[in-house]
């Protein structure tokens, strides 16, 4: 990615041929050299731009298809330019289709298949503007590239299972499930194999794994461990400890409301409000029996295991009222049921009250008060939270399991974990609480989990703990977060960026490798979100914000200090022996363009040095620039 402060538009090539075809160079943003598929749409949309990073490829910065309806945009953007991604005719279902950002755009997630088979994490993502013309602003994909020939099956099922069960690593896990075909390798080439899952269910001692199995030669290619850790472990109305810090003698628990818990009388259910209150209707008016459990949220299933789960009954005749109090007279295991029912619930309506997106609306298993110290973590169906001890407090509380129900969310999205995955555990804990700090005082005070904001880790992260590496996502969101609210006032700011995260996170690709939790990429899809005029290279309402936070984490913002427009187009065949004028406008974009400062550099052939000229300027940030005369098959590369 060329850096911001860069002043060229991307190189351009045009072959001076009379009556023969001509071939047009294209380079990325980057500099290198433009993957051919993707050259037509380039060619086709000038000023718009190209991006590999790492197994993600992406086209931005400036409008592409468009249609009358979003749908349309992006039916029709699929028809004529899914190759561009190089995979020629590429196996695609929809799987998604978003409402972002209250309806300013749409987002359209498509899964790839190869001979009908699913290919992990094979997607392509299409955004829509939908700010009059509903129009195509970034496309991404990390596709696979179909093999040379299919495999054939020579390993069954059960050998394929047999063969990783007889592994010493893996001989003590007791459940494994049966075995279906996938495609793995989105980035690469694809290949196919048997997937199925190990596990060892007993919370204490808790392991899964999913394993890949090459279908023909029966070596086993990945192992994905589905157990996420967290570093370290610590904690309708109900006894709950405030703010983000645990359950502690100097923060003991206070009355706190308890959204989306269940309550039952007459027949009749309901789930309290964001408040904790209630209605039960039509029950009657002779006193019935009411009752609530923590193990009936809406979103939020608590489990004790080191007791029976908290619940109140109480017979209430009506109109009541028929007030609970749970945990009336606190205790640790008490205290963390309560903590985890309000913090779980908290982190899926920071999702849900933001997007359209349904995959978090299930009632998520939470497990406290494991007979374990100094620990927390996801498993791929439920978060899991340690009892206190070994100087740490009890880990169901505020941002730790902010940072759990994180990994659900971008399990439920069909995302990498991995660094990725803790980063962005980090970031909702950071947003949702208003804080640069995860588990504050989790081994006793001052001894926090991590501070995403004195950790300031950098892109690339070579460090081997996907912890530390999540900590540059982490990290850059904070960033924004901090500059939104210094820009627009504590509440206003803090909200804006809790909205941008959540378009962004409903929309992206993920990682752009697996050692890193954001990339040039993310910029790339924070920016377009923050665009309100599919134009990338004139900026975005706050690109020196989000430009700021990024390149505080090593990332170089892609919006190039002006804008080149050009009302004629730009030559790809051009007339021998005569010279050609391009008529060029300039805009601002991070920076103003300074009044008869534009130049044209040139070369004939493919190397050798530019002369640089000046261009004519016609108007205010208007100007002709002058290609030199050349002969029939001769080339000539140019830049403003």
């Amino acid at each position: 990615m060329r850096h911001a402060t860069t002043p060229r538009t991307p190189q351009r090539t045009a072959r001076r041929l009379a009556a023969c075809a001509a071939l047009l160079g294209l380079a990325t943003a980057a500099g290198a050299q433009t993957a051919r598929p993707a050259m037509h749409l380039l060619r086709q949309y000038p000023g718009l731009r190209y991006v590999r990073d790492g197994a993600v490829q992406v086209f931005y910065g400036r409008a592409m298809t468009h249609a009358a309806s979003a749908d349309d945009a992006a039916e029709l953007w699929l028809l004529d330019h899914a190759a561009s991604f190089g995979v020629a005719r590429p196996e695609l279902t929809l799987v998604r289709r978003l409402d972002v950002a209250y309806g300013r755009f749409t987002s359209f997630v498509y899964q790839q298949t190869l001979d009908g088979l699913p290919v992990e994490y094979g997607t392509l993502r299409l955004l829509v503007l939908n700010d009059g013309t509903p129009r195509v602003v970034l496309a991404e994909a990390r596709l696979a590239r179909p093999p040379a020939q299919q495999a054939a099956v020579r390993v069954s099922p059960d050998d394929a299972i047999a063969s990783v069960r007889a592994l010493p690593d893996y001989q003590h896990l007791p459940v494994w499930s049966h075995a279906t075909q996938v495609y793995i390798g989105a980035g690469g080439v694809a290949r196919r194999v048997w997937s199925f899952v190990g596990e060892q269910p007993r919370l204490t001692a808790r392991e899964k794994y999913t394993f890949f199995v090459d279908v023909s030669t029966g070596r086993l290619v990945d192992v994905r461990d589905e157990v996420l850790h967290a570093d370290i472990s610590g904690t309708v109305q109900g006894m709950a400890t405030p703010g983000d810090r645990p359950d502690t003698g100097s923060n003991p628990p206070v009355p706190t409301a308890m959204p989306k818990i269940q309550v039952r009388g007459g027949g009749v259910q309901t789930y309290t409000d964001n408040a904790g209150q209630y209605v039960l209707s039509g029950v009657g008016n002779n006193a019935i029996t009411v009752s609530t459990d923590v193990s009936s949220g809406q979103w939020a299933d608590v489990n004790n295991q080191a007791g029976a789960d908290l619940s109140l009954s109480q017979q209430v005749t009506p109109p009541g009222p028929g007030d609970f109090l749970f945990n009336a007279s606190p205790n640790q295991f008490n205290t963390a049921q309560v903590n985890a029912f309000i913090h779980t619930t908290f982190s899926h309506d920071f999702i849900a009250d933001r997007s359209s997106f349904t995959g978090l609306d299930i009632r998520l298993p939470v497990n406290v008060n494991i007979a374990d110290v100094c620990n927390a973590f996801f498993d791929g169906s439920s978060i899991n939270f340690f009892q206190a001890g070994s100087g740490c407090v009890n880990t169901a509380y505020s941002t730790v399991v902010a940072h759990e129900y994180g990994h659900f969310i971008v399990n439920q999205l069909g995302l990498p974990q991995g660094p990725f995955g803790e980063g962005y555990g980090d970031t909702i804990a950071v947003l949702l609480y208003d804080t640069g700090i995860v588990g504050r005082d989790f081994a006793g005070p001052g001894n926090h989990v991590r501070n995403v904001d004195t950790a300031d880790q950098q892109y690339p992260c070579s460090n081997f703990d996907p912890h530390v590496c999540g900590q540059t996502l982490a990290g850059i969101w904070f960033d924004i977060m901090e500059g939104f609210k210094a820009q627009y006032g504590n509440a206003a700011g803090l909200e804006m960026a809790r909205q941008l995260s959540v378009d962004w996170i409903t929309t992206t690709a993920g990682p752009p490798d697996s050692d890193n939790s954001a990339g040039p990429v993310t910029a790339i899809e924070v920016l377009t979100l923050d665009d309100d005029d599919g134009n990338l290279d004139n900026g975005t309402p706050n690109a020196t914000i989000i430009c700021t936070a990024f390149e505080n984490h090593g990332i170089s913002c892609p919006i190039p200090p002006v804008a080149f427009d050009f009302p004629d187009g730009l030559p790809e065949i051009l007339t021998p022996g005569q010279t050609t004028t391009v008529r060029v406008h300039v805009s601002d974009g991070q920076a103003s363009p300074i009044p008869g400062s534009g130049t044209v550099s040139y070369r004939i052939g493919t190397s050798g040095s530019f002369t640089t000229v000046a261009m004519t300027q016609t108007a205010p940030n208007q100007y002709e620039a002058t290609l030199p005369a050349a002969n029939c098959a001769e080339t000539v590369q140019y830049f403003f």
